[in-house]
């Protein structure tokens, strides 16, 4: 038995397939006019970023002056102290005799960072026995590539962040004129003011500028791929979407550069909605 293919069906499925993918036969919704825009050059700072943990500008050892016995020992880590007041005495003994205490006292103001002296306990001549740091500045050392090394521009002023994201300004003081021979990296050494959010110790990333490009940017997400290649949507000159050839470069956070494929003054899809199609119309705008 034949069997027979009704032509009415299949015109009205080939039809159908052909307005679904943007054929002369589908009723495409245009793009909206506020969707699409013209391609501009813009500039964009490209930035390295290093890290380092800060350290007190200022640390003072109070070693002993002579060996003896500890006869007392006043501050504790963590205590607040004045230049001049007293953090150890220091008994010492002689065939000759007894002699008076050796006062050991702080020659800056900061915080008892460590007490390495307990009362009783012996004690040798230029021993530590009490460090005191001041918190009012810190240092904060940072190793950076040779490529980036010269790119970067010393004293000028810098941001840090904290590992919760706040940000702690200060300053690139300098960095080493030679390199570690071993790993080739230079160090950087910056200098930040103590502040309420700031401890030793703590860990800071610091963006620092070493490109200035002036280019074409667009958003990455306006980029599609077919074939290996990659396209973004266009407006011919007939206001209908195209899709476009572009060569992408270096990315930029959120957006890449195109170095090929388009020229200022180009018209361009700005806002995808997805399923955009060859031939859709692209709405005039109202005046």
């Amino acid at each position: 038995m034949r069997r027979w293919i009704s032509w009415a069906f299949v015109s009205v499925t080939v039809g159908g397939l052909w307005a679904q993918f943007g054929g002369a036969g589908g009723q495409e919704r245009p793009v909206a006019a506020n969707a699409v825009g013209p391609v501009e050059i813009s500039e964009r700072v490209f930035t390295t970023v290093v890290g380092g943990r800060l350290q007190p500008a200022v640390a003072a050892e109070h070693a002993a002056t002579v060996g003896g016995i500890v006869a007392e020992v006043r501050v504790s880590v963590g205590q607040r102290v004045e230049a001049g007041d007293v953090l150890y005495t220091v008994r010492r003994s002689d065939t000759a005799g007894e002699f008076a205490p050796v006062v050991v006292s702080a020659r800056i103001a900061g915080s008892v960072a460590s007490v390495a002296v307990r009362a009783g306990s012996e004690v040798r001549s230029g021993e530590t026995g009490v460090t005191v740091i001041d918190t009012r500045e810190y240092l904060m050392t940072a190793l950076i590539s040779d490529k980036d090394a010269f790119d970067v521009q010393v004293n000028r002023p810098v941001v840090g962040r904290s590992a919760d994201g706040s940000a702690v300004p200060g300053t690139l003081v300098s960095r080493s004129l030679e390199p570690d021979y071993q790993t080739g990296l230079f160090t950087l050494t910056f200098r930040f003011p103590g502040t309420a959010t700031t401890f030793p110790g703590q860990f800071l990333s610091v963006g620092l500028p070493v490109e200035s490009v002036r280019g074409i940017f667009v958003s990455q997400r306006l980029l599609f791929r077919r074939y290996g290649r990659y396209y973004l949507w266009s407006v011919s000159q007939e206001q209908k979407l195209t899709a476009h050839e572009v060569t992408p470069g270096r990315a930029h956070g959120d957006d890449v550069q195109i170095v090929a494929g388009l020229e200022p003054g180009d018209r361009i899809l700005l806002q995808r909605r997805g399923g955009e199609r060859e031939g859709t119309p692209v709405a005039q705008s109202e005046r």
